[in-house]
């Protein structure tokens, strides 16, 4: 499944932590998503992901398709 998602990821401009943090972000029903940083940039990538890069309405079906197969 991983290497799904980095395929669909990488040509759509999204690293797969981003995607992922995307992902939580678009779906209401998720009500927070922990991640880790280690440096400022990735505090920086991980509000990115949230706010500023977040999956349009035509990667969102795609993206819950390749997360739910295995």
């Amino acid at each position: 499944m991983t290497e799904r998602l980095t395929a669909f990821a990488e040509p759509h401009g999204h690293a797969l932590p981003e995607l992922a943090l995307s992902w939580l972000a678009a779906h209401p029903q998720v009500a927070s998503a922990v991640a880790r940083a280690t440096s400022p940039a990735q505090v920086g990538a991980n509000v990115a992901a949230t706010w500023a890069r977040t999956l349009t309405k035509k990667e969102l079906p795609t993206v819950d398709q390749l997360a739910a197969s295995t």
